[in-house]
């Protein structure tokens, strides 16, 4: 639960959201998630989990970032996510939350984000581009306000 104007107020609706990073994106940041997608993007969205797979026969540098619908791209943190992350059993998918340092923690120890509702989540490859026929996939946990 949050405060705003002094108000008491709870996450309303859960949802997921997913995407992929493919050859055609090339090093171009690609939305992940929207905030305020069951609100009218009338209030702010917490983002609790951002999980990264990936096919391709090379490990990808992904940078998540939040993109501001008025002063551009911002940035959060850059992860590794090993080829075949979340394809093989021996190479599980990558939380990228859990391994960007500064993000606030949840009562049970869970990093997470807050967006505005016109904000964007997107992520991009910072070295090389997803190799053809391959591709990065992720999924998105979050609710609104």
């Amino acid at each position: 639960m949050t405060t705003m104007q002094g108000i008491p107020t709870c996450l309303q609706i859960p949802w997921v959201q997913k995407g992929k990073l493919l050859p055609a994106d090339a090093l171009t940041p690609k939305t992940i998630a929207l905030g305020g997608t069951t609100n009218a993007q009338a209030a702010p969205t917490k983002i609790f989990a951002v999980i990264a797979s990936n096919n391709d026969t090379v490990p990808h540098d992904i940078q998540i970032g939040i993109l501001d619908a008025t002063a551009g791209f911002f940035p959060i943190g850059t992860v590794t996510v090993q080829l075949n992350a979340g394809y093989a059993a021996s190479v599980p998918s990558v939380s990228l939350l859990n391994l960007i340092a500064g993000l606030p923690l949840d009562d049970t120890g869970q990093p997470y984000l807050f967006i505005q509702a016109t904000d964007a989540l997107q992520v991009k490859c910072t070295i090389a581009a997803v190799s053809a026929g391959k591709e990065v996939d992720f999924v998105v946990q979050g609710a609104d306000f």
